[in-house]
Protein backbone atom coordinates (compact mmCIF):
# COMPACT_ATOMS: atom_id res chain seq x y z
CA UNK A 1 0.00 0.00 0.00
CA UNK A 2 3.39 2.42 -0.19
CA UNK A 3 2.91 4.44 -3.13
CA UNK A 4 0.97 2.16 -5.42
CA UNK A 5 -2.23 1.16 -4.50
CA UNK A 6 -3.35 -2.12 -6.24
CA UNK A 7 -7.36 -2.48 -6.21
CA UNK A 8 -7.05 -5.70 -8.72
CA UNK A 9 -10.55 -7.59 -9.12
CA UNK A 10 -12.45 -5.41 -6.24
CA UNK A 11 -15.71 -5.36 -6.61
CA UNK A 12 -16.76 -2.12 -6.16
CA UNK A 13 -15.34 0.96 -8.19
CA UNK A 14 -12.84 -0.71 -10.92
CA UNK A 15 -15.31 -2.04 -13.47
CA UNK A 16 -15.68 1.37 -15.15
CA UNK A 17 -11.85 1.58 -15.19
CA UNK A 18 -9.73 0.71 -18.48
CA UNK A 19 -6.62 -1.19 -18.12
CA UNK A 20 -4.38 1.06 -18.50
CA UNK A 21 -5.71 2.94 -15.04
CA UNK A 22 -5.71 -0.15 -13.12
CA UNK A 23 -3.24 -1.06 -10.65
CA UNK A 24 -1.87 2.51 -10.45
CA UNK A 25 -0.76 5.09 -7.60
CA UNK A 26 -3.87 7.01 -6.49
CA UNK A 27 -2.92 10.33 -7.99
CA UNK A 28 -2.27 8.60 -11.10
CA UNK A 29 -6.64 7.18 -10.86
CA UNK A 30 -7.33 11.21 -10.04
CA UNK A 31 -5.94 12.44 -12.91
CA UNK A 32 -7.13 10.06 -14.94
CA UNK A 33 -10.85 10.58 -14.00
CA UNK A 34 -10.11 14.29 -14.22
CA UNK A 35 -9.65 14.04 -17.73
CA UNK A 36 -12.92 12.64 -18.74
CA UNK A 37 -13.75 14.75 -21.09
CA UNK A 38 -17.49 15.61 -23.09
CA UNK A 39 -17.51 16.32 -27.06
CA UNK A 40 -19.13 19.31 -27.71
CA UNK A 41 -18.51 20.41 -31.06
CA UNK A 42 -15.12 20.43 -31.94
CA UNK A 43 -13.53 20.95 -28.67
CA UNK A 44 -13.18 18.73 -25.01
CA UNK A 45 -14.87 19.92 -22.07
CA UNK A 46 -14.63 18.34 -18.68
CA UNK A 47 -17.86 16.64 -17.70
CA UNK A 48 -17.04 16.60 -14.31
CA UNK A 49 -14.62 16.71 -11.29
CA UNK A 50 -14.63 13.53 -9.63
CA UNK A 51 -11.98 11.22 -7.45
CA UNK A 52 -11.55 8.03 -5.63
CA UNK A 53 -11.13 7.73 -1.54
CA UNK A 54 -10.74 4.61 0.33
CA UNK A 55 -13.73 4.17 2.24
CA UNK A 56 -14.50 0.58 3.84
CA UNK A 57 -11.42 -0.77 2.74
CA UNK A 58 -11.86 -0.54 -0.93
CA UNK A 59 -12.05 2.35 -3.71
CA UNK A 60 -15.29 4.43 -4.69
CA UNK A 61 -16.01 6.78 -7.09
CA UNK A 62 -17.46 10.60 -5.11
CA UNK A 63 -18.38 13.34 -7.54
CA UNK A 64 -18.74 15.91 -4.64
CA UNK A 65 -18.85 18.79 -7.51
CA UNK A 66 -20.45 19.16 -11.38
CA UNK A 67 -18.58 21.56 -13.66
CA UNK A 68 -20.51 23.55 -15.90
CA UNK A 69 -19.87 22.80 -19.30
CA UNK A 70 -19.94 26.18 -21.20
CA UNK A 71 -17.42 27.66 -18.35
CA UNK A 72 -15.01 24.88 -17.54
CA UNK A 73 -12.45 24.04 -19.90
CA UNK A 74 -10.63 19.98 -19.43
CA UNK A 75 -7.07 19.86 -17.83
CA UNK A 76 -5.73 18.49 -20.67
CA UNK A 77 -6.87 21.35 -22.85
CA UNK A 78 -5.48 24.71 -23.84
CA UNK A 79 -7.02 27.20 -22.02
CA UNK A 80 -7.25 30.91 -22.97
CA UNK A 81 -9.73 33.60 -21.46
CA UNK A 82 -11.71 33.94 -24.29
CA UNK A 83 -12.61 29.87 -24.24
CA UNK A 84 -15.37 29.72 -22.30
CA UNK A 85 -17.22 32.47 -24.61
CA UNK A 86 -15.98 31.11 -27.92
CA UNK A 87 -17.57 27.74 -26.39
CA UNK A 88 -21.16 29.48 -25.74
CA UNK A 89 -21.34 31.30 -29.33
CA UNK A 90 -20.43 27.73 -30.95
CA UNK A 91 -23.19 26.27 -28.97
CA UNK A 92 -25.57 29.21 -29.75
CA UNK A 93 -24.43 28.65 -33.40
CA UNK A 94 -25.30 24.82 -33.43
CA UNK A 95 -28.81 25.74 -31.89
CA UNK A 96 -29.24 28.61 -34.99
CA UNK A 97 -28.25 25.57 -37.58
CA UNK A 98 -30.58 22.73 -35.99
CA UNK A 99 -34.07 25.70 -36.28
CA UNK A 100 -32.69 26.87 -39.31
CA UNK A 101 -33.11 23.26 -40.23
CA UNK A 102 -36.15 22.68 -39.37
CA UNK A 103 -37.31 25.68 -40.79
CA UNK A 104 -35.88 24.62 -44.71
CA UNK A 105 -38.15 21.64 -44.10
CA UNK A 106 -41.44 23.49 -44.04
CA UNK A 107 -39.84 25.62 -47.31
CA UNK A 108 -41.47 22.68 -49.90
CA UNK A 109 -45.03 23.13 -48.34
CA UNK A 110 -45.44 26.93 -48.68
CA UNK A 111 -48.67 28.17 -50.23
CA UNK A 112 -48.32 32.00 -51.38
CA UNK A 113 -45.74 31.99 -48.98
CA UNK A 114 -47.76 30.75 -46.07
CA UNK A 115 -48.08 27.63 -44.13
CA UNK A 116 -51.19 25.59 -44.33
CA UNK A 117 -52.13 24.89 -41.42
CA UNK A 118 -55.49 23.22 -42.53
CA UNK A 119 -57.89 22.77 -39.81
CA UNK A 120 -55.85 24.01 -36.79
CA UNK A 121 -57.47 27.80 -37.01
CA UNK A 122 -61.15 25.87 -36.85
CA UNK A 123 -59.79 23.84 -33.88
CA UNK A 124 -58.58 26.74 -32.13
CA UNK A 125 -61.91 29.16 -32.57
CA UNK A 126 -64.51 26.52 -32.64
CA UNK A 127 -63.85 23.15 -30.65
CA UNK A 128 -64.27 23.57 -26.78
CA UNK A 129 -64.70 20.50 -24.05
CA UNK A 130 -63.19 20.75 -20.73
CA UNK A 131 -61.64 23.78 -20.88
CA UNK A 132 -62.20 26.10 -17.87
CA UNK A 133 -58.67 27.35 -17.98
CA UNK A 134 -59.40 28.56 -21.61
CA UNK A 135 -62.55 29.62 -21.34
CA UNK A 136 -61.66 31.78 -18.37
CA UNK A 137 -58.91 33.39 -20.69
CA UNK A 138 -61.14 33.48 -23.63
CA UNK A 139 -62.76 36.53 -21.77
CA UNK A 140 -60.03 38.69 -21.80
CA UNK A 141 -58.30 38.07 -25.13
CA UNK A 142 -58.16 36.33 -28.68
CA UNK A 143 -58.12 32.49 -28.91
CA UNK A 144 -54.97 32.59 -31.08
CA UNK A 145 -53.51 34.45 -28.18
CA UNK A 146 -54.25 31.51 -25.29
CA UNK A 147 -53.38 28.97 -27.04
CA UNK A 148 -50.09 30.90 -27.31
CA UNK A 149 -49.88 30.88 -23.75
CA UNK A 150 -50.56 27.91 -23.33
CA UNK A 151 -47.54 26.70 -25.27
CA UNK A 152 -45.54 29.33 -23.59
CA UNK A 153 -46.91 27.78 -20.22
CA UNK A 154 -45.59 25.10 -21.00
CA UNK A 155 -42.00 26.07 -22.05
CA UNK A 156 -41.55 27.88 -18.60
CA UNK A 157 -42.63 24.79 -16.41
CA UNK A 158 -40.15 23.10 -18.58
CA UNK A 159 -37.39 25.73 -17.65
CA UNK A 160 -38.24 25.71 -13.95
CA UNK A 161 -38.47 21.87 -13.62
CA UNK A 162 -34.97 21.77 -15.27
CA UNK A 163 -33.91 24.67 -13.05
CA UNK A 164 -34.54 22.69 -10.21
CA UNK A 165 -33.13 18.81 -10.70
CA UNK A 166 -30.12 17.62 -9.99
CA UNK A 167 -31.08 15.33 -13.21
CA UNK A 168 -33.04 14.49 -16.01
CA UNK A 169 -36.42 12.98 -14.05
CA UNK A 170 -39.82 11.79 -15.30
CA UNK A 171 -41.33 15.36 -13.53
CA UNK A 172 -39.41 17.23 -16.02
CA UNK A 173 -41.62 15.94 -18.65
CA UNK A 174 -44.76 15.35 -17.19
CA UNK A 175 -45.38 18.66 -15.35
CA UNK A 176 -44.55 20.82 -18.85
CA UNK A 177 -46.88 18.50 -20.80
CA UNK A 178 -49.69 18.83 -17.72
CA UNK A 179 -49.70 22.43 -17.68
CA UNK A 180 -49.90 23.04 -21.16
CA UNK A 181 -52.68 20.41 -21.39
CA UNK A 182 -54.71 22.13 -18.68
CA UNK A 183 -54.37 25.79 -20.14
CA UNK A 184 -55.81 23.70 -23.79
CA UNK A 185 -59.18 24.47 -25.27
CA UNK A 186 -59.73 20.72 -25.36
CA UNK A 187 -59.09 18.28 -22.74
CA UNK A 188 -60.08 14.74 -23.38
CA UNK A 189 -59.96 11.83 -20.86
CA UNK A 190 -57.97 10.08 -23.29
CA UNK A 191 -55.26 12.98 -23.93
CA UNK A 192 -53.94 12.55 -20.30
CA UNK A 193 -52.60 8.70 -21.62
CA UNK A 194 -49.79 11.20 -22.93
CA UNK A 195 -48.46 11.11 -19.48
CA UNK A 196 -48.53 8.03 -18.17
CA UNK A 197 -45.11 7.05 -18.78
CA UNK A 198 -43.46 10.07 -16.29
CA UNK A 199 -45.84 9.17 -13.64
CA UNK A 200 -43.13 8.02 -11.68
CA UNK A 201 -42.66 9.97 -8.13
CA UNK A 202 -44.48 11.23 -5.35
CA UNK A 203 -44.60 15.29 -6.85
CA UNK A 204 -46.79 13.83 -9.54
CA UNK A 205 -49.70 12.45 -7.45
CA UNK A 206 -51.54 15.45 -8.87
CA UNK A 207 -51.55 14.14 -12.40
CA UNK A 208 -52.53 10.85 -11.31
CA UNK A 209 -55.39 11.83 -9.69
CA UNK A 210 -56.19 13.85 -12.56
CA UNK A 211 -56.31 11.29 -14.72
CA UNK A 212 -59.17 9.02 -12.65
CA UNK A 213 -61.09 12.25 -11.88
CA UNK A 214 -61.64 13.09 -15.53
CA UNK A 215 -63.52 9.62 -16.46
CA UNK A 216 -66.57 11.65 -15.49
CA UNK A 217 -66.82 13.40 -18.57
CA UNK A 218 -67.89 10.61 -20.85
CA UNK A 219 -71.13 11.28 -19.11
CA UNK A 220 -71.40 14.22 -21.74
CA UNK A 221 -71.59 11.37 -24.35
CA UNK A 222 -74.37 10.02 -22.86
CA UNK A 223 -76.14 13.96 -22.32
CA UNK A 224 -75.33 14.00 -26.32
CA UNK A 225 -77.54 11.58 -27.23
CA UNK A 226 -80.60 12.94 -24.97
CA UNK A 227 -80.32 16.05 -27.33
CA UNK A 228 -78.31 18.22 -24.56
CA UNK A 229 -75.64 20.47 -25.73
CA UNK A 230 -71.96 19.10 -25.84
CA UNK A 231 -70.87 20.92 -22.69
CA UNK A 232 -69.39 19.41 -19.21
CA UNK A 233 -71.53 19.70 -16.28
CA UNK A 234 -70.58 22.03 -13.82
CA UNK A 235 -70.57 19.71 -11.37
CA UNK A 236 -68.40 17.10 -13.20
CA UNK A 237 -65.77 19.91 -13.84
CA UNK A 238 -66.24 20.60 -9.90
CA UNK A 239 -64.95 17.45 -9.19
CA UNK A 240 -62.36 16.58 -11.61
CA UNK A 241 -60.43 19.68 -11.02
CA UNK A 242 -61.49 20.19 -6.95
CA UNK A 243 -59.56 16.12 -6.81
CA UNK A 244 -56.75 17.19 -8.35
CA UNK A 245 -56.50 20.69 -6.31
CA UNK A 246 -56.67 18.72 -3.24
CA UNK A 247 -54.02 16.32 -4.00
CA UNK A 248 -51.50 19.40 -4.86
CA UNK A 249 -52.86 21.14 -1.40
CA UNK A 250 -51.72 17.85 0.33
CA UNK A 251 -48.23 17.36 -1.38
CA UNK A 252 -47.86 21.00 -0.81
CA UNK A 253 -48.13 20.35 2.80
CA UNK A 254 -46.37 17.39 2.90
CA UNK A 255 -43.40 19.25 1.77
CA UNK A 256 -43.67 21.82 3.93
CA UNK A 257 -43.69 19.75 6.79
CA UNK A 258 -40.21 17.94 5.94
CA UNK A 259 -39.24 21.56 5.42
Amino acid sequence: MNGRRDCQGHPEGDLSLPDAARGCDEDRREHYIHGRFLPIGFHMISAGKCKICERNQGYRYECPEQVNPRTSISPGAKYSPASPLFIALLIALHELLMFSLVGLLYVPFLNHGRIPIGSLGTYVHSFRFNDPVFATLERVAAPQLVVGLAVLVGFLTAIWQRSKATAWSSDAFAWPMAASLLCAPVVYPWYLLWLLPFLRSASTVPIIVWTVSIIPTYYVWHLRTLGRPWLVPGWIMLLEYGCVVMAGAMIALRGLRRA
